[in-house]
Protein backbone atom coordinates (compact mmCIF):
# COMPACT_ATOMS: atom_id res chain seq x y z
CA UNK A 1 0.00 0.00 0.00
CA UNK A 2 1.12 3.25 -1.03
CA UNK A 3 1.64 6.27 1.67
CA UNK A 4 3.42 9.25 2.37
CA UNK A 5 5.30 7.61 5.42
CA UNK A 6 9.05 7.24 4.44
CA UNK A 7 11.02 5.28 6.26
CA UNK A 8 12.92 6.99 8.81
CA UNK A 9 14.78 9.76 7.86
CA UNK A 10 17.93 9.52 10.29
CA UNK A 11 19.42 6.13 11.01
CA UNK A 12 22.77 5.17 11.67
CA UNK A 13 25.59 7.86 12.10
CA UNK A 14 23.33 11.54 12.57
CA UNK A 15 23.89 14.01 10.10
CA UNK A 16 26.07 16.81 10.52
CA UNK A 17 23.61 20.06 9.04
CA UNK A 18 25.75 21.89 6.44
CA UNK A 19 26.92 25.33 8.17
CA UNK A 20 26.28 27.41 5.57
CA UNK A 21 23.04 29.21 4.32
CA UNK A 22 21.76 28.48 1.21
CA UNK A 23 22.16 32.64 0.83
CA UNK A 24 25.73 32.05 0.35
CA UNK A 25 25.98 29.91 -2.21
CA UNK A 26 24.25 27.10 -2.68
CA UNK A 27 21.00 28.38 -4.41
CA UNK A 28 23.05 30.36 -6.31
CA UNK A 29 24.73 27.80 -8.44
CA UNK A 30 21.51 25.61 -8.14
CA UNK A 31 20.28 28.79 -10.34
CA UNK A 32 23.52 28.25 -12.43
CA UNK A 33 23.40 24.94 -13.50
CA UNK A 34 20.18 24.96 -14.39
CA UNK A 35 20.78 27.76 -16.83
CA UNK A 36 23.98 26.02 -18.09
CA UNK A 37 21.27 22.78 -18.65
CA UNK A 38 19.02 25.14 -20.36
CA UNK A 39 21.53 26.99 -22.52
CA UNK A 40 22.62 22.85 -23.44
CA UNK A 41 19.26 22.28 -24.77
CA UNK A 42 17.96 25.30 -26.46
CA UNK A 43 21.45 25.28 -28.52
CA UNK A 44 20.85 21.44 -29.03
CA UNK A 45 17.34 22.26 -30.34
CA UNK A 46 18.49 24.18 -32.62
CA UNK A 47 21.41 22.37 -34.41
CA UNK A 48 19.84 19.40 -34.23
CA UNK A 49 17.58 21.36 -36.62
CA UNK A 50 19.91 22.49 -38.62
CA UNK A 51 21.68 18.89 -38.58
CA UNK A 52 18.59 17.55 -40.39
CA UNK A 53 18.10 20.15 -42.74
CA UNK A 54 21.98 19.76 -44.15
CA UNK A 55 21.06 16.10 -44.23
CA UNK A 56 18.03 16.57 -45.97
CA UNK A 57 19.64 18.81 -48.88
CA UNK A 58 22.76 16.49 -49.25
CA UNK A 59 21.23 13.11 -49.01
CA UNK A 60 18.65 11.58 -50.99
CA UNK A 61 15.28 11.00 -49.70
CA UNK A 62 15.63 7.24 -48.89
CA UNK A 63 18.78 7.95 -47.29
CA UNK A 64 17.51 10.47 -45.48
CA UNK A 65 14.45 8.06 -44.34
CA UNK A 66 16.65 5.15 -43.92
CA UNK A 67 19.42 6.73 -41.87
CA UNK A 68 16.85 8.75 -39.39
CA UNK A 69 14.67 5.43 -38.27
CA UNK A 70 18.27 3.83 -37.83
CA UNK A 71 19.25 6.66 -35.42
CA UNK A 72 15.36 6.44 -33.97
CA UNK A 73 16.02 3.18 -33.27
CA UNK A 74 19.43 3.28 -31.62
CA UNK A 75 18.81 6.06 -29.36
CA UNK A 76 15.50 4.22 -28.15
CA UNK A 77 17.79 0.96 -27.41
CA UNK A 78 20.16 3.67 -25.18
CA UNK A 79 17.13 4.48 -23.39
CA UNK A 80 16.53 1.01 -22.28
CA UNK A 81 19.79 0.06 -21.67
CA UNK A 82 21.30 2.91 -19.56
CA UNK A 83 18.79 1.15 -16.92
CA UNK A 84 18.03 5.15 -15.74
CA UNK A 85 21.04 4.77 -13.72
CA UNK A 86 22.12 8.88 -15.69
CA UNK A 87 19.23 10.11 -13.17
CA UNK A 88 20.07 7.62 -10.61
CA UNK A 89 23.66 9.46 -10.40
CA UNK A 90 22.44 12.48 -10.17
CA UNK A 91 21.05 11.31 -6.52
CA UNK A 92 23.85 8.74 -5.72
CA UNK A 93 26.82 10.27 -6.94
CA UNK A 94 27.10 13.28 -4.64
CA UNK A 95 26.76 10.95 -1.66
CA UNK A 96 29.37 8.09 -2.52
CA UNK A 97 32.45 9.25 -0.26
CA UNK A 98 34.35 5.94 -0.54
CA UNK A 99 35.78 4.43 -3.78
CA UNK A 100 33.64 6.72 -5.94
CA UNK A 101 35.73 6.38 -9.13
CA UNK A 102 35.41 2.98 -8.71
CA UNK A 103 31.23 2.69 -8.10
CA UNK A 104 31.20 4.88 -11.16
CA UNK A 105 32.87 2.46 -13.29
CA UNK A 106 30.64 -0.14 -12.50
CA UNK A 107 27.74 1.84 -13.62
CA UNK A 108 28.82 3.46 -16.35
CA UNK A 109 30.06 -0.27 -16.98
CA UNK A 110 26.52 -1.89 -16.44
CA UNK A 111 25.33 0.70 -18.44
CA UNK A 112 27.54 -0.11 -21.67
CA UNK A 113 26.58 -4.02 -21.22
CA UNK A 114 23.27 -3.48 -20.92
CA UNK A 115 23.14 -1.36 -24.16
CA UNK A 116 25.05 -3.95 -26.47
CA UNK A 117 22.62 -6.93 -24.98
CA UNK A 118 19.61 -4.76 -25.39
CA UNK A 119 20.97 -3.89 -29.15
CA UNK A 120 21.79 -7.05 -29.76
CA UNK A 121 18.56 -8.44 -28.86
CA UNK A 122 16.28 -5.71 -30.61
CA UNK A 123 18.01 -6.73 -34.05
CA UNK A 124 17.44 -10.43 -33.00
CA UNK A 125 14.15 -10.00 -32.30
CA UNK A 126 12.00 -6.67 -33.38
CA UNK A 127 13.81 -6.47 -36.76
CA UNK A 128 11.00 -6.78 -38.99
CA UNK A 129 8.67 -4.90 -36.83
CA UNK A 130 10.98 -1.69 -36.37
CA UNK A 131 12.08 0.01 -39.56
CA UNK A 132 15.42 1.35 -38.50
CA UNK A 133 16.59 -2.62 -36.79
CA UNK A 134 15.13 -3.99 -40.47
CA UNK A 135 17.38 -1.17 -42.19
CA UNK A 136 20.35 -1.72 -39.43
CA UNK A 137 20.08 -5.62 -39.99
CA UNK A 138 20.49 -5.33 -43.72
CA UNK A 139 24.21 -4.73 -43.04
CA UNK A 140 26.86 -6.62 -41.12
CA UNK A 141 28.80 -3.44 -40.48
CA UNK A 142 25.89 -1.26 -39.70
CA UNK A 143 24.71 -3.94 -37.25
CA UNK A 144 27.89 -4.02 -35.55
CA UNK A 145 28.15 0.34 -35.58
CA UNK A 146 24.65 0.01 -34.28
CA UNK A 147 24.94 -1.94 -30.94
CA UNK A 148 28.15 0.25 -30.50
CA UNK A 149 26.52 3.09 -31.30
CA UNK A 150 23.67 2.63 -28.77
CA UNK A 151 26.69 2.13 -25.87
CA UNK A 152 28.64 5.08 -27.02
CA UNK A 153 25.27 7.14 -26.50
CA UNK A 154 24.43 5.32 -23.30
CA UNK A 155 28.49 6.77 -22.24
CA UNK A 156 27.35 10.27 -23.52
CA UNK A 157 24.36 10.67 -21.53
CA UNK A 158 26.49 9.31 -18.60
CA UNK A 159 28.97 11.96 -18.85
CA UNK A 160 26.09 14.64 -18.68
CA UNK A 161 24.96 12.98 -15.48
CA UNK A 162 28.50 13.32 -13.69
CA UNK A 163 28.76 16.81 -14.63
CA UNK A 164 25.26 18.03 -13.21
CA UNK A 165 25.81 15.39 -10.33
CA UNK A 166 29.47 17.12 -8.99
CA UNK A 167 27.83 20.94 -10.23
CA UNK A 168 30.12 20.97 -13.43
CA UNK A 169 27.23 21.74 -15.37
CA UNK A 170 28.93 24.30 -17.54
CA UNK A 171 30.77 21.34 -19.39
CA UNK A 172 27.51 19.64 -20.72
CA UNK A 173 26.88 22.51 -22.93
CA UNK A 174 30.17 22.76 -24.10
CA UNK A 175 30.01 18.50 -24.98
CA UNK A 176 26.55 18.62 -26.40
CA UNK A 177 27.55 21.48 -28.93
CA UNK A 178 30.58 20.03 -29.88
CA UNK A 179 28.43 17.25 -30.70
CA UNK A 180 26.46 19.18 -32.92
CA UNK A 181 29.03 21.05 -34.28
CA UNK A 182 30.84 18.07 -35.42
CA UNK A 183 28.09 16.05 -36.46
CA UNK A 184 26.93 18.89 -38.63
CA UNK A 185 30.64 19.07 -39.83
CA UNK A 186 30.78 15.26 -40.85
CA UNK A 187 26.92 15.09 -42.48
CA UNK A 188 28.31 17.70 -45.09
CA UNK A 189 31.30 15.50 -46.04
CA UNK A 190 30.31 12.16 -45.47
CA UNK A 191 28.20 12.63 -49.07
CA UNK A 192 28.65 9.50 -51.21
CA UNK A 193 31.02 7.82 -48.68
CA UNK A 194 30.38 4.66 -46.44
CA UNK A 195 28.05 2.82 -48.50
CA UNK A 196 25.21 5.71 -48.53
CA UNK A 197 25.28 5.82 -44.85
CA UNK A 198 26.90 9.71 -44.35
CA UNK A 199 23.98 10.58 -41.73
CA UNK A 200 24.20 7.22 -39.44
CA UNK A 201 27.90 7.41 -39.51
CA UNK A 202 28.23 11.50 -38.60
CA UNK A 203 26.18 10.55 -35.90
CA UNK A 204 28.17 7.55 -34.93
CA UNK A 205 31.86 8.79 -35.37
CA UNK A 206 30.26 12.28 -33.54
CA UNK A 207 29.35 10.34 -30.44
CA UNK A 208 32.47 8.87 -30.38
CA UNK A 209 34.90 12.08 -31.31
CA UNK A 210 33.20 13.34 -27.95
CA UNK A 211 33.31 10.61 -25.32
CA UNK A 212 36.31 10.37 -25.60
CA UNK A 213 37.66 13.84 -24.73
CA UNK A 214 34.63 14.78 -22.30
CA UNK A 215 35.25 11.50 -20.78
CA UNK A 216 38.98 12.26 -19.75
CA UNK A 217 37.47 15.43 -18.44
CA UNK A 218 34.79 13.26 -16.84
CA UNK A 219 37.75 11.47 -14.92
CA UNK A 220 39.30 14.55 -13.70
CA UNK A 221 36.50 16.43 -12.57
CA UNK A 222 35.51 12.74 -10.34
CA UNK A 223 38.87 12.68 -9.44
CA UNK A 224 38.70 16.46 -7.81
CA UNK A 225 34.84 16.78 -6.55
CA UNK A 226 34.44 17.13 -2.75
CA UNK A 227 32.06 15.20 -0.96
CA UNK A 228 28.69 16.28 0.25
CA UNK A 229 28.08 18.27 3.19
CA UNK A 230 27.28 15.53 5.25
CA UNK A 231 25.75 11.43 5.48
CA UNK A 232 22.69 11.25 3.52
CA UNK A 233 19.44 12.13 5.62
CA UNK A 234 17.70 9.63 3.52
CA UNK A 235 20.15 6.81 2.38
CA UNK A 236 21.33 6.21 5.93
CA UNK A 237 20.82 2.35 6.84
CA UNK A 238 19.54 1.39 3.22
CA UNK A 239 21.64 -1.66 2.29
CA UNK A 240 21.85 -3.37 -0.90
CA UNK A 241 18.55 -5.01 -1.53
CA UNK A 242 16.76 -1.77 -0.71
CA UNK A 243 19.41 0.07 -2.98
CA UNK A 244 18.85 -2.37 -5.69
CA UNK A 245 14.95 -2.20 -5.26
CA UNK A 246 15.58 1.97 -5.48
CA UNK A 247 17.23 1.68 -8.68
CA UNK A 248 14.57 -1.15 -9.77
CA UNK A 249 11.22 0.79 -9.30
CA UNK A 250 12.81 4.18 -10.74
CA UNK A 251 14.09 2.31 -14.03
CA UNK A 252 10.51 0.80 -14.30
CA UNK A 253 9.15 4.29 -13.99
CA UNK A 254 11.15 5.56 -17.03
CA UNK A 255 10.49 2.69 -18.91
CA UNK A 256 6.72 3.69 -17.99
CA UNK A 257 7.05 7.03 -18.86
CA UNK A 258 9.25 6.53 -22.67
CA UNK A 259 6.28 4.18 -23.19
CA UNK A 260 3.85 6.80 -23.40
CA UNK A 261 5.75 9.44 -24.25
CA UNK A 262 6.14 7.79 -27.73
CA UNK A 263 2.58 5.94 -27.47
CA UNK A 264 0.82 9.57 -27.66
CA UNK A 265 2.01 10.28 -31.31
CA UNK A 266 0.94 6.85 -32.56
CA UNK A 267 -2.38 6.76 -31.38
CA UNK A 268 -2.80 10.05 -33.24
CA UNK A 269 -1.43 8.84 -36.11
CA UNK A 270 -3.21 5.42 -36.37
CA UNK A 271 -6.50 6.82 -35.12
CA UNK A 272 -6.71 10.39 -36.64
CA UNK A 273 -4.61 9.73 -40.25
CA UNK A 274 -1.91 11.55 -41.23
CA UNK A 275 -3.81 14.74 -41.57
CA UNK A 276 -4.59 14.92 -37.60
CA UNK A 277 -0.58 13.22 -37.12
CA UNK A 278 0.28 16.37 -39.25
CA UNK A 279 -1.34 18.85 -36.95
CA UNK A 280 -0.13 16.86 -33.65
CA UNK A 281 3.58 16.37 -33.94
CA UNK A 282 4.63 19.81 -34.17
CA UNK A 283 2.58 21.15 -31.24
CA UNK A 284 3.93 17.99 -29.35
CA UNK A 285 7.41 18.49 -29.96
CA UNK A 286 7.23 21.76 -29.06
CA UNK A 287 5.68 20.96 -25.72
CA UNK A 288 8.74 18.21 -25.03
CA UNK A 289 10.92 21.35 -25.87
CA UNK A 290 9.27 23.10 -23.11
CA UNK A 291 9.18 19.96 -20.73
CA UNK A 292 13.71 20.02 -21.23
CA UNK A 293 13.13 23.51 -19.74
CA UNK A 294 11.46 22.28 -16.46
CA UNK A 295 13.74 19.10 -15.90
CA UNK A 296 17.03 21.57 -16.41
CA UNK A 297 15.92 22.85 -13.42
CA UNK A 298 14.61 19.34 -11.37
CA UNK A 299 18.17 17.66 -12.52
CA UNK A 300 19.65 20.63 -10.91
CA UNK A 301 17.47 20.29 -7.85
CA UNK A 302 18.52 16.66 -7.90
CA UNK A 303 22.22 17.04 -7.95
CA UNK A 304 22.57 20.74 -5.50
CA UNK A 305 19.81 18.20 -2.86
CA UNK A 306 21.67 15.29 -2.75
CA UNK A 307 24.92 17.47 -2.17
CA UNK A 308 23.42 19.62 0.30
CA UNK A 309 20.03 17.61 2.05
CA UNK A 310 20.07 19.84 4.76
CA UNK A 311 19.65 22.91 2.54
CA UNK A 312 16.66 20.98 0.66
CA UNK A 313 13.59 23.32 1.42
CA UNK A 314 15.26 26.10 -0.04
CA UNK A 315 16.97 24.62 -2.65
CA UNK A 316 13.50 23.37 -4.16
CA UNK A 317 11.73 26.68 -3.31
CA UNK A 318 15.03 28.53 -5.38
CA UNK A 319 14.26 25.64 -8.00
CA UNK A 320 10.37 25.91 -8.16
CA UNK A 321 10.98 29.86 -8.47
CA UNK A 322 12.93 29.39 -10.98
CA UNK A 323 11.05 26.38 -13.02
CA UNK A 324 8.11 28.52 -12.83
CA UNK A 325 8.97 31.19 -14.28
CA UNK A 326 10.90 30.25 -16.98
CA UNK A 327 8.50 27.74 -18.11
CA UNK A 328 5.45 29.69 -17.32
CA UNK A 329 6.95 32.26 -19.89
CA UNK A 330 7.86 30.18 -22.60
CA UNK A 331 3.88 28.67 -21.50
CA UNK A 332 2.86 32.04 -22.33
CA UNK A 333 4.59 32.76 -25.46
CA UNK A 334 2.94 29.34 -27.18
CA UNK A 335 -0.34 30.44 -25.74
CA UNK A 336 -0.17 34.34 -27.06
CA UNK A 337 2.20 33.87 -29.75
CA UNK A 338 1.23 29.93 -31.26
CA UNK A 339 0.19 31.46 -34.75
CA UNK A 340 3.20 33.28 -35.50
CA UNK A 341 5.39 30.21 -33.91
CA UNK A 342 4.10 27.88 -36.52
CA UNK A 343 3.91 29.67 -39.13
CA UNK A 344 7.30 27.88 -40.43
CA UNK A 345 5.89 24.90 -40.56
CA UNK A 346 3.60 24.54 -43.54
CA UNK A 347 1.19 21.76 -43.13
CA UNK A 348 2.22 21.00 -39.78
CA UNK A 349 1.19 24.70 -38.46
CA UNK A 350 -2.57 25.10 -39.59
CA UNK A 351 -5.22 26.57 -37.67
CA UNK A 352 -5.54 22.64 -35.35
CA UNK A 353 -2.21 23.11 -34.50
CA UNK A 354 -2.59 26.29 -33.05
CA UNK A 355 -5.44 24.79 -30.92
CA UNK A 356 -3.65 22.02 -30.06
CA UNK A 357 -0.71 23.69 -29.38
CA UNK A 358 -2.46 26.18 -26.77
CA UNK A 359 -4.08 22.72 -25.45
CA UNK A 360 -0.32 20.65 -25.12
CA UNK A 361 1.43 23.60 -23.45
CA UNK A 362 -1.43 23.59 -20.40
CA UNK A 363 -0.28 19.91 -19.72
CA UNK A 364 3.65 21.65 -19.60
CA UNK A 365 2.56 23.14 -16.60
CA UNK A 366 1.20 19.94 -14.73
CA UNK A 367 4.13 17.85 -15.81
CA UNK A 368 6.59 20.26 -14.41
CA UNK A 369 5.01 20.41 -10.79
CA UNK A 370 5.19 16.16 -11.60
CA UNK A 371 8.66 16.80 -12.50
CA UNK A 372 9.57 18.09 -9.38
CA UNK A 373 7.17 16.15 -7.44
CA UNK A 374 9.59 13.14 -8.75
CA UNK A 375 13.04 15.15 -7.86
CA UNK A 376 11.87 15.12 -4.46
CA UNK A 377 10.98 11.46 -4.11
CA UNK A 378 14.11 11.27 -5.79
CA UNK A 379 15.77 12.61 -2.68
CA UNK A 380 13.62 10.98 -0.02
CA UNK A 381 14.59 7.79 -1.48
CA UNK A 382 10.28 7.52 -2.65
CA UNK A 383 10.92 5.88 -6.33
CA UNK A 384 7.82 3.63 -5.19
CA UNK A 385 5.96 7.02 -5.06
CA UNK A 386 7.63 7.71 -8.86
CA UNK A 387 6.74 4.58 -10.21
CA UNK A 388 2.92 5.33 -8.47
CA UNK A 389 2.31 8.55 -10.64
CA UNK A 390 4.13 7.33 -14.03
CA UNK A 391 1.96 4.68 -13.90
CA UNK A 392 -1.05 6.91 -12.90
CA UNK A 393 -0.35 8.77 -16.08
CA UNK A 394 0.85 6.09 -18.67
CA UNK A 395 -1.96 3.36 -17.99
CA UNK A 396 -4.98 6.15 -18.60
CA UNK A 397 -3.06 7.77 -21.24
CA UNK A 398 -2.47 4.89 -22.83
CA UNK A 399 -6.49 3.50 -22.54
CA UNK A 400 -8.67 7.22 -22.75
CA UNK A 401 -6.07 8.31 -25.59
CA UNK A 402 -6.81 5.96 -27.50
CA UNK A 403 -10.50 5.89 -26.86
CA UNK A 404 -9.96 9.65 -27.29
CA UNK A 405 -8.27 9.64 -30.53
CA UNK A 406 -11.10 7.38 -32.58
CA UNK A 407 -14.13 9.67 -31.21
CA UNK A 408 -12.14 13.55 -31.55
CA UNK A 409 -9.21 12.77 -33.02
CA UNK A 410 -5.63 14.89 -32.41
CA UNK A 411 -7.61 17.67 -30.18
CA UNK A 412 -9.47 15.12 -27.72
CA UNK A 413 -6.11 13.07 -27.23
CA UNK A 414 -4.67 16.97 -26.58
CA UNK A 415 -7.15 17.06 -24.61
CA UNK A 416 -7.00 13.85 -22.52
CA UNK A 417 -2.91 14.39 -22.43
CA UNK A 418 -3.65 17.53 -20.43
CA UNK A 419 -6.62 15.88 -18.57
CA UNK A 420 -4.38 12.83 -16.93
CA UNK A 421 -1.13 15.04 -15.94
CA UNK A 422 -3.90 17.31 -13.87
CA UNK A 423 -5.32 14.34 -11.99
CA UNK A 424 -1.96 12.95 -11.52
CA UNK A 425 -0.49 16.41 -10.58
CA UNK A 426 -3.77 17.13 -7.99
CA UNK A 427 -2.95 13.02 -6.70
CA UNK A 428 0.54 13.46 -6.01
CA UNK A 429 0.01 16.74 -3.84
CA UNK A 430 -1.04 15.39 -0.94
CA UNK A 431 1.34 12.65 -0.72
CA UNK A 432 4.36 15.05 -1.30
CA UNK A 433 2.55 17.55 1.16
CA UNK A 434 2.92 15.11 3.93
CA UNK A 435 6.74 14.00 3.05
CA UNK A 436 7.14 18.22 2.38
CA UNK A 437 6.18 19.04 6.38
CA UNK A 438 8.21 16.16 7.71
CA UNK A 439 11.11 17.62 5.61
CA UNK A 440 10.20 21.39 7.26
CA UNK A 441 10.82 19.28 10.95
CA UNK A 442 13.75 17.26 10.01
CA UNK A 443 15.92 20.73 8.83
CA UNK A 444 14.56 22.08 12.24
CA UNK A 445 16.61 19.05 14.21
CA UNK A 446 19.52 19.19 12.51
Amino acid sequence: MLTADPVPLVTGEPAVADPAPVGMGHGHRLRRDALWLMVSSGASAVLGMLYWVVAGNRYTQEQFGRDGAVITAMLGVSALGQLNLPLALLRLLPAITRRRGRVLAGAVAATVVASLVVAALALALFRDQVSGLEAAGRNGLVELAFTLGAALWSISVALDSIFVALQRARWVPVKNIGFSVVKIVLAYLLVGTVGGWGIFASWLVGTAAIVIPFGAIAIGVVRRASPADAPSLFLAGKGRRAMASMLGQDYLASVVGQAYAQFVPMVVLITAGVAGSASFVVPFSATMAIDTLALSGVFALTAGAARHEAHLVSLTRTAARQVALIVGGAAAVCIVAAPLLLMPFGVGGGAASIGILRVLVIGSLFRSVLAMYEALCRIWGRTDLILFFQLLVGVPMMALGWFAGQRGGAAAVALCWVGVHAVAALTMTPLVVRLWRRQLVVEKHV
